[in-house]
């Protein structure tokens, strides 16, 4: 009974401390809310246009009207100006006036009736390179659109239709396409993201409250005053996991609900699972703090590694990039994060509305206790220390 007293007299203190400080409440509740709404509302998911400039010689047979071919080449592409020389346009994307150079041949009408393809140039200046990997799909896009009305106009004007009721653009293109995806719900980019951005601030959230907890009780010296007072390190420990717990847990409710009133979030799995799910990663992510805070002599360390955990569940938890995408040697990264489980299965029980798989909460149980005791063992040498 004595140590239930201990555990939630450290796990009120904890609370109390936090609540003494209204800019960190306001900033525990406030912040991850405002930076959620904040995304949601000022991301636009539309592609940007690319803008391009057109070098069709005088000599290729082709039309040399803007119009024709603004017509002709699909989105993102936005033909801005049409050239004879291929120095005056090269000039201007080196310049940085435009993105995109697309360059007629010479003779191409000529090369075409002869039997021959004619290559169609397409020079672009992108440093970004996933913006450089989409520019060639797009151009072959653009080029198929101009191929298909090649071919409808040259068959449009021959004879081949005298015997046939089909149409140009049947002949051009039999097939055609239908998609259908077989999800409950098809989010928007905001709304798939939004459980991972959410994933991902509780994680750091709680590992910025704990891995600042015992590094603070070292310099006050509490530790000192721990060693001769009736309380062991699992009272210390587990009052710590309650406390910030509690306040984690809390900041995760006003969050999501936030977000489904705010931006439309969805919840279409069971409510009972997102909380276990909520749970697990708040105490997993816990474990990580404790840790830190174990194992660093200063705030400033702590801070450092509170933040190397941050970059890293950003590049290795899934939150971008897929983690089939990293090599396996990488892998191991994202395997010791929990905010790798919590992502996948925060769009589970959200989006999909399917049950959590149940190695995700192994995983982030398992990290919670290999964490925890770590932290315990270290703190207990610090408990002995004379």
């Amino acid at each position: 009974m004595r140590a239930l007293v201990r555990i939630f007299s450290f796990a009120a203190k904890e609370i109390t401390d936090i609540k003494r400080q209204p800019r960190l409440v306001l900033t525990l509740i406030m912040g991850p809310f405002l930076i959620l709404l904040a995304f949601g509302l000022g991301y636009n998911s539309t592609q940007p246009p690319i803008h391009a400039l057109l070098v069709v010689p005088e000599n290729s047979g082709l039309p040399g009207n803007q119009q024709e071919y603004t017509r002709h080449i699909p989105p993102p592409f936005v033909i801005d100006g049409l050239y004879r020389n291929t120095e005056e346009a090269l000039a201007k994307l080196q310049a940085g006036q435009t993105e995109v150079v697309i360059i007629f041949p010479e003779d191409t009408m000529q090369s075409i009736r002869s039997g021959h393809r004619a290559t169609v140039q397409v020079i672009y200046r992108e440093l970004d390179p996933i913006a450089s990997s989409w520019i060639p799909y797009f151009t072959r896009a653009a080029i198929d659109s101009m191929n298909r009305q090649l071919v409808t106009q040259a068959i449009s004007s021959t004879r081949l239709l005298e015997n046939t009721s089909l149409s140009p653009q049947v002949i051009v293109a039999p097939l055609d396409a239908k998609t259908r995806n077989i999800v409950p719900y098809q989010p928007s980019v905001v709304i798939y993201y939004l459980p991972s951005a959410i994933a991902l601030l509780l994680q750091h959230l709680a590992i910025t409250l704990a891995s600042f907890s015992l590094v603070r009780e070292r310099l006050i010296g509490a530790i000192e005053l721990f060693r001769v007072a009736p309380v062991g390190r699992t009272e210390v420990i587990t009052g710590k996991y309650l406390g910030y717990g509690i306040v984690t847990l809390i900041v995760g409710v006003v969050l999501i609900a936030s977000m489904m009133y705010f931006l439309g979030l969805p919840l279409l799995g069971s409510v009972y699972e997102l909380a276990i799910l909520l749970a697990a990663l708040t105490f997993s992510s816990l474990g990580i703090g404790f840790f830190i805070s174990a194992i660093s002599k200063s705030e400033s360390q702590a801070v450092q590694f509170s933040m190397l955990t941050l970059l890293a569940s950003i590049f290795f938890s899934g939150f971008f990039l897929p983690i089939e995408s990293l090599n396996e040697y990488a892998r191991w990264i994202s395997y010791i994060l929990p905010v790798t489980y919590a992502i996948d299965s925060l769009k589970e029980v959200l989006l999909l509305g399917i049950h959590i798989k149940e190695e995700n909460l192994y995983a982030l149980g398992a990290i919670f206790l290999i964490t925890t005791l770590a932290s315990s063992f270290i703190l207990g040498r610090d408990f002995k220390r004379k």
